[in-house]
């Protein structure tokens, strides 16, 4: 028999997944700006695009709004505002692991 997963594990898989994908954005957003260097944009949507979700899931609005900046960019003919925007998402993704860390270790200790 199946078993139902109820609205608080659902939500708790899907925090998991945000900060999953929050903890990887750090080589993520690397490969990102390498490849808008390179003419390939398609990394930086994606990279863009699970950024704002997870920073809408856990909390963090300056993590979404800045992710969502780099998709408007993106679809502008210049791309160099859209990389410096991947390069200032890059430092607000640094600051909330930071955060998140040092909420980790206060935790523990």
């Amino acid at each position: 028999m199946m078993r139902v997963v109820t609205a608080e594990e659902r939500r708790e898989r899907r925090n998991l997944l945000s900060l999953f994908f929050l903890c990887k954005a750090r080589e993520d957003l690397s490969l990102a700006v390498r490849d808008l260097d390179r003419g390939h944009q398609q990394t930086a949507v994606g990279v863009a695009h699970q950024l704002k979700g997870a920073g809408t899931t856990l909390g963090f609005p300056e993590v979404t709004a800045r992710a969502s900046r780099v998709l408007r960019q993106l679809d502008e003919p210049s791309k160099a505002r859209a990389r410096d925007s991947l390069a200032n998402l890059q430092r607000v993704v640094e600051l909330r692991l930071n955060d998140l860390d040092d909420t980790v270790q206060e935790e523990v200790n």
